[in-house]
């Protein structure tokens, strides 16, 4: 059972890593983020969050990882996503 006096461990990234589970979310996500040649190529219904890290154990503590299975240009391709959430000075650039 989770320890609820303390706060959680990256929150941040606990939080965003829900929400792109969420395919609406994740559609969206792309689509604003994404370049336009690219969010044209992938097939926005084919997207599937893999539950499997691929980063090195060093860089978790920095970076979100997500893996997205998806087709891009009609062909079976992974979408990786690095998201690393910044507060502090700077953060609102």
């Amino acid at each position: 059972m989770a320890d609820r006096t303390r706060p959680p461990h990256n929150p941040h990234d606990r939080f965003f890593r829900s929400a792109m589970e969420n395919r609406d979310v994740a559609r969206d996500f792309m689509r604003f983020y994404l370049p336009a040649h690219l969010s044209a190529a992938l097939d926005m219904d084919s997207l599937k969050l893999q539950h499997d890290s691929y980063l090195d154990a060093t860089l978790q503590a920095c970076v979100s990882d997500l893996v997205f299975h998806c087709r891009l240009a009609d062909k079976p391709a992974y979408l990786s996503l690095l998201v690393e959430h910044q507060s502090g000075p700077g953060a609102e650039t």
